[in-house]
């Protein structure tokens, strides 16, 4: 009765982005239209301040990763500077 249906974007083409559409003839604009809304209700979703949040510290992680042990060194100098100009 029902069939899955991908969107003909490649860019678009997830899991998550299976739609179950009858297996009547639909047009390809009521098919485009409906993934198009599921897209922006997506993208909408996707604006929350976690997600902002969540993004800047993988941002941070992709920064500070291949420089672990410098950022490690560069920390403890630091800590150890403010503890000799604290003293």
């Amino acid at each position: 009765m029902y069939q899955l249906a991908r969107p003909s974007s490649p860019m678009m083409v997830t899991t998550s982005a299976l739609i179950a559409v009858p297996s009547v003839s639909v047009s390809a604009s009521e098919r485009d239209t409906a993934l198009l809304h599921q897209h922006l209700c997506h993208c909408m979703a996707a604006c929350t301040r976690s997600h902002q949040a969540r993004g800047a510290l993988e941002a941070t992680h992709a920064f500070l990763s291949p420089r672990f042990v410098s950022t490690l060194l560069g920390l403890v100098a630091l800590l150890a500077l403010l503890t000799w100009v604290a003293a």
